[in-house]
């Protein structure tokens, strides 16, 4: 397994420096309204400017001294601007001087809430899917490379080695802004769950213990971002999120900050599916979505808990799959022409048109009595799922 790289000192002081200063400042932004508004987007870009962060930056100096300085700089450009209510800008900066001292090197806290993910990632393998296998190894890198970021100043990318996974964490150092230290939960769980834990149910068997000729041959599709490939991409990109706003606390242990982290989550799934090419992604999410809400609709001798719980499981397993035992991204697409979520680029005929919604009703209808006759106490189980919606195996 490669061995992660450290961030360069500068660059770890000056991301750990806005992170600090924007996260605080986000905690704050609701009071600054109306004529306060141009204060406070001078006080965001003063925050990133680029030469404050140089002014304060000495050979050799430490974090804390950094910060210090930082904070320091804030105040003197900031302040003699502050005419009308000045008090808004003395309790951010009262904030920011409090929680300076114990804020960390931002390497070290993206590292801790890795270790935190892998302990819930292991939990939910234990008690959340069928096969229960092992995490398998999984390590965090972290580096400084504008052209790997898409997404707020940021990007993520998983690679397989070893039999183990490497997640990749990609800062874009001069367009890290206020949205992207809040975003960092959401990039490490879509990589965690969405590929760090797929595919690892053995090739041929479908069951976690693979056999040494599943080795042989060709390997599954490459690990990282594949906008064609709506499950992985899109479905349980629905799906990480979900579980990351029900194990935000011990995942991320910053209270005071879990309302903002939980809506810039979701503020990035919404981005991202917006951005261009990612039209397969979006249909992915919203086809895990409607499925959903289409057994809260149809179950509803389940209680809240346990078709939760049902969900998560059935997505769970069918991502542990390879590649090799079904077609994922096709269920995605077979289940949503179902639900009447249309595909990107999918087009129907006029004549079919006018009869849709009797057809999906039908459809409907007799899914719900398919889903019915599969249904364990655990969930439907993913081969089953998969020879339903007639995906060749």
């Amino acid at each position: 397994m490669a061995v992660p790289s450290a961030l360069h000192p500068f660059d770890e002081h000056v991301l750990t420096a806005k992170a600090m200063a924007f996260s605080v400042l986000a905690r704050h932004s609701h009071l600054w309204i109306d004529e306060h508004l141009p204060l406070l987007s001078e006080l965001e870009t003063v925050i990133g400017k680029a030469e404050l962060l140089r002014k304060v930056a000495r050979e050799n100096v430490a974090l804390p001294t950094f910060l210090k300085d930082y904070v320091g700089n804030i105040e003197s450009t900031v302040g003699p601007l502050v005419k009308n209510s000045p008090q808004l800008f003395e309790g951010y900066l009262a904030d920011l001087q409090g929680i300076r001292p114990e804020w960390p090197p931002i390497s070290q806290q993206v590292e801790r809430w890795f270790d935190n993910l892998k302990t819930i990632g292991a939990d939910y393998l234990k008690h959340s899917t069928t096969e229960k296998p092992k995490l398998p190894p999984i390590h965090l890198e972290q580096k400084v490379s504008p052209e790997d970021c898409t997404l707020r100043g940021l990007g993520a990318a998983t690679n397989e080695d070893r039999g183990g996974r490497i997640i990749t964490l990609f800062y874009d150092r001069e367009a890290f802004g206020k949205e992207s230290f809040l975003s960092i939960p959401y990039m490490l769980s879509h990589e965690f769950w969405c590929h760090g834990l797929s595919r690892l149910a053995a090739k041929k068997t479908g069951k976690g213990k693979r056999r040494e000729e599943d080795d042989e041959g060709e390997d599954d599709e490459p690990f990282g971002t594949d906008p064609s490939n709506g499950f992985e991409e899109g479905w349980m990109d629905f799906v990480q999120l979900e579980i990351l706003g029900r194990e935000l606390r011990p995942f991320i242990g910053m209270p005071s900050f879990e309302a903002l982290f939980h809506s810039h989550s979701a503020g990035c799934q919404v981005q991202r599916n917006a951005q261009k090419g990612n039209a397969v992604i979006s249909h992915g999410v919203s086809v895990a979505d409607r499925f959903y809400t289409f057994l809260e609709q149809s179950f509803d001798g389940l209680s809240v808990k346990e078709l939760t719980s049902v969900f998560l499981q059935t997505s769970l397993d069918l991502n542990l799959l390879s590649n090799r035992l079904g077609d994922k991204p096709g269920l995605v697409i077979n289940l949503g022409h179902k639900l009447g979520v249309s595909a990107a680029s999918e087009r129907v005929r006029p004549e079919v048109m006018r009869d849709r919604d009797l057809a999906i009703v039908s459809m409907r209808e007799q899914l719900r009595l398919d889903l019915s006759s599969m249904l364990t106490k655990t969930g439907f189980p993913a081969i089953d799922l998969l020879k339903l919606l007639k995906i060749k195996r």
